[in-house]
């Protein structure tokens, strides 16, 4: 196991490190090649498809499965900015870790949203809203990642190492999607929201797995997220990530008040166990 604080070796890649690039601000945000044509393009004739949820402070809640184009044309846009990045501001401090400062938002203008989601085709994000409103309670999106592959050397370990980049490439035969912006209003939190979207987004993207490759693919299907492990390694080890990589930041990176790490973890998981 990697100590937090000790410096990566070549030894400590694994096969199943990915690589994106990041915004220069949040340690390890991958953004894939740009593609937004091909996005558009992709949806321009699709439809918002909504469930019903669970029941929220005694109300229904109703689940709506967005493509960005359509987050961006929707009534939904600037409450999922707001929150976003109150759930960044809340989960800033937990723990007693404060790794950004006060002023610090996870998104930096409202564009940043669509920046990160709307590169890779097949990109959707679920909101879990009150019924009948935009009053935006949770999110969760997944996009396939389409980052560059770093170059290796001779001695087949990268030669750059960034804090900002995934490092490795995607294996042959493996199709490899990001679980992004998962964000819980802050009254909200630890009520099972965040497992409850997750959960549907690891369908969804097991439903467009099996769509373009076919149930009985031999192809193998990888999820994988970039997080602080101070606050949320526990929630996703539960729930089957593994470690690939860790980079320890120094007090005050970011104007923190405290040192932190950041990791990003993946899995491998059964396309077959899925509902449709």
């Amino acid at each position: 196991m990697l100590d937090q604080h000790s410096p990566m070796s070549p030894a400590d890649d694994q096969t199943l490190q990915l690589n994106g690039h990041a915004n220069g601000l949040i340690p390890g945000i991958t953004f894939p090649q740009k593609t937004r044509g091909e996005l558009a393009a992709s949806v321009k004739n699709s439809t918002a498809h909504s469930i019903d949820g669970p029941q929220v402070n005694g109300q229904p809640t109703t689940v709506t499965l967005l493509s960005p184009p359509q987050i961006a044309d929707s009534r939904f846009f600037h409450p999922l900015c707001a929150v976003i990045n109150a759930a960044f501001h809340e989960q800033r401090s937990e723990g007693g870790l404060i790794y950004a400062p006060t002023h610090f938002k996870r998104l930096q203008t409202d564009g940043q949203l669509l920046d990160e989601l709307s590169n890779a085709p097949g990109t959707f994000t679920y909101i879990l809203h009150y019924s009948g409103t935009t009053d935006v309670l949770a999110t969760a999106s997944g996009k396939r990642y389409m980052g560059d592959v770093v170059t290796v050397g001779d001695d087949e370990t990268p030669k750059t190492r960034s804090m900002w980049k995934r490092l490795g490439a995607v294996p042959e035969g493996t199709e490899a999607w990001e679980l992004s912006t998962m964000a819980v209003d802050p009254k909200l939190q630890r009520r099972g929201l965040a497992g409850y979207l997750m959960k549907l987004t690891e369908d969804e993207i097991k439903r467009r797995f099996q769509a373009m490759h076919g149930v009985g693919s031999q192809m193998r299907l990888v999820l994988m997220l970039t997080t602080v492990k101070e606050i949320h390694f526990g929630f996703y080890a539960k729930r089957g990530f593994e470690k690939d990589y860790e980079m320890w930041y120094e007090k005050e990176h970011l104007g923190g008040e405290a040192g932190f790490s950041v990791i990003h973890m993946s899995k491998e998981v059964d396309v077959r166990e899925v509902k449709k």
